[in-house]
């Protein structure tokens, strides 16, 4: 795994979050160790309680 990038936006005035994370894998199960393929996972709306009472603006 590598060049992996997590954003969390958050929602504004909401304790919701947008979370996007990007990176590159390997397929080592079948020997090949290059990191090669990327992907990408979104979660919309992520309710995020202890990190919204937190963050400043």
């Amino acid at each position: 795994m590598a060049d992996h990038k997590i954003l969390f936006a958050r929602i504004e005035g909401t304790d919701l979050f947008d979370i996007t994370w990007e990176g590159k894998i390997t397929l080592a199960y079948v020997g090949d160790y290059e990191p090669r393929y990327r992907f990408k996972a979104v979660i919309k709306g992520a309710r995020l309680p202890g990190i919204g009472n937190s963050v400043q603006g």
